[in-house]
């Protein structure tokens, strides 16, 4: 199940009549799972956040701690979390 199904399943429960997460399951089994869902969804968008912000943090510790002047080598990597995917950049 991917991430945007996920979101998706947090709107159904907010708008289906009958679910409420203060009812036991939710309200039904079936709001349950779209609770669920719903949180798992919370999670890994906190998540994302958290090692966007540990990236850019160890970018900018790399950047500005880097030596300067002569030729360089350089490497650039970008890793995208909704996707789980990635991509690297080499310059000589």
């Amino acid at each position: 199940m991917t991430f945007g199904r996920r979101v998706d399943d947090a709107g159904r429960f907010q708008s289906h009549t009958g679910c409420d997460p203060a009812l036991p399951q939710r309200g039904s089994a079936y709001c349950e799972t779209l609770y669920n869902h719903g949180q798992q969804a919370k999670v890994l968008a906190i998540g994302g956040y958290g090692l966007g912000a540990g990236l850019l943090a160890t970018a900018a510790i790399l950047y500005l701690t880097a030596p300067s002047g002569g030729p360089t080598t350089q490497v650039a990597c970008l890793v995208n979390p909704i996707s789980l995917g990635g991509a690297c950049t080499l310059r000589f």
